[in-house]
């Protein structure tokens, strides 16, 4: 008896130990978050879809199309479309999906199979599914899509036309991972997606020479690096090449896609989140931003002081996000270029300066280690816009039209702590840098498009100082909120 009691306490003690040494695994693994898309400011969550088109983007000095390339044959393709295709939202623990069907068309060619032999078109693929990842080890921080059949291994079966055709057909099977990158609309393929929360009319999917081989895949919070299994085509590995164009589509009354005029985009992961009487904010807030002290926006030249602001209004939405509007700041003097007595007076043109559409912000990582949290303002990158002009017949070498463009950070006190208000500070020197990810990868990141004062054509570094009041303003009754782990 004595014997068995000790065995049950054993084996209690055993399955207590287990159910400890499972759950701080878990809490460990749920450090990461995962990439997923976005669209005009609000994450598309789980089980939101939104249709997506695509066409070759043409990179200068480079073939046109699509190129499959094994055992010694191409297959070239000029032309590339979405028969089916739609964004598939996630939430942030699994990566934002894509599921498609592509067809290649276009002068389709093929080399190394005989004379007189051509692939017959459209080369149309099964359905495929593009998942959102991270870049291979040691170049964490862009975003990559890695396609691959939504069932089974095969792609397609392309089959061929000809007299002469060494083969008749091939599969073409496995999975492929391309880079995400900018559009510059100017025949280069733009930079790599490096940066949280970003947002754009058109995007560009490369499929690189040299094949991805390695991914960062991140599932229900868990993120491990994966090996890609690769292409074969011709019962060898193969390599796809080429450039794609990716926009936001709808169906119109004739329903057939056209593209949408809407910015969309992806969010890398990583950040603090909104919290909301102890958990993460799962809808949108109405906020007040209410300014606390004097604005200055200021360069190497001239520098302004806006004495009061309009308090302006807006939403903390799902997660990551903050919109604010209808901020003016007022009484508005020019303190540089220093007046001259008699000689030199300028000032700002009514008064007032206002900041243009809504002021789009994302959360972030003050420090490497710590819950401190920054506020992004990313869009639009156009701030604000105001005049300076002579004052009576006094002279003003700073006459013209002045503008503010450019991302800033602002410091959000007490982050961490639940409260009814929080206040952010923009801060002179400019903050420039803030952190990516979950601890203990948290990875420093800089602002891609600093902020610029001065006229159109002479825009240099500047900064914008002052501080602001954010408070829930409705649907919460409590209106306690914090930005911190989620």
């Amino acid at each position: 008896m004595h014997s068995n009691r000790l065995a049950l306490v054993g084996r209690l003690l055993a399955a207590l130990l287990m159910m400890l040494t499972l759950g701080i695994a878990a809490a460990a693994a749920q450090a990461d978050e995962a990439p997923y898309w976005i669209r005009e400011g609000v994450n598309l969550a789980q089980g939101e879809t939104h249709y997506i088109t695509t066409k070759v983007y043409n990179v200068t000095g480079k073939e046109k199309g699509f190129t499959l390339a094994a055992a010694g044959k191409t297959i070239h393709c000029e032309s590339v479309r979405l028969k089916e295709g739609s964004l598939v939202g996630s939430n942030p623990d699994n990566s934002g999906t894509l599921s498609e069907v592509i067809e290649f068309f276009g002068g389709c060619a093929v080399t190394g199979n005989g004379s007189s032999c051509k692939p017959i078109e459209p080369i149309r693929t099964n359905t495929v599914e593009a998942e959102l990842v991270d870049t291979e080890k040691g170049e964490k921080g862009s975003l990559l899509a890695d396609f691959k059949p939504e069932k089974g291994v095969k792609f397609t079966t392309i089959k061929f036309e000809g007299s002469a055709c060494t083969v008749k057909e091939t599969a073409v099977e496995g999975e492929v991972a391309g880079q995400v990158r900018t559009d510059p609309n100017d025949g280069e393929v733009g930079e790599l997606v490096t940066s949280l929360n970003k947002e754009a009319q058109s995007w560009l999917l490369n499929f690189p020479a040299a094949p991805i081989k390695e991914v960062w895949l991140i599932k229900e919070g868990i993120g491990s690096e994966v090996k890609l299994k690769g292409l074969n085509a011709f019962a060898e590995s193969a390599t796809l090449t080429g450039t794609a164009l990716l926009t936001l589509a709808k169906r119109n009354s004739g329903g057939e896609f056209e593209a949408e005029e809407a910015n969309w985009g992806f969010n890398l992961g990583g950040t603090p989140v909104w919290n909301v009487k102890g958990a993460k904010l799962v809808k949108a807030e109405s906020i007040m931003v209410k300014p606390v002290t004097v604005t200055y926006l200021k360069n190497g030249k001239i520098e302004v002081e806006c004495k009061k602001a309009t308090t302006g209004t807006g939403i903390i939405t799902e997660t990551v996000f903050f919109v604010m509007t209808n901020i003016t700041l007022e009484e508005c003097e020019v303190l540089k270029p220093v007046e001259n007595p008699g000689v030199e007076k300028c000032i700002v043109e009514g008064g007032k300066i206002e900041l243009l559409g809504k002021q789009q912000a994302g959360l972030r990582w003050a420090a490497k280690i710590g819950e401190g949290a920054l506020i992004e303002f990313y869009r639009p990158l156009e701030v604000t816009k105001f005049k300076l002009k002579a004052e009576a017949s006094l002279k003003c070498t700073a006459i013209g039209e002045y503008k503010a463009i450019g991302e800033s950070l602002a410091e959000l006190k007490n982050a961490s702590t639940e409260e009814k208000s929080k206040k952010f500070l923009f801060k002179c020197p400019r903050i420039t840098s803030w952190w990516l990810g979950e601890e203990p990868n948290r990875r420093e990141r800089m602002l891609q498009t600093p902020l610029e004062i001065g006229e159109a054509g002479k825009l240099e570094k500047g900064e914008i100082c002052g501080e602001y009041e954010v408070e829930l303003s409705g649907g919460n009754a409590k209106g306690e909120f914090s930005a911190k782990k989620g």
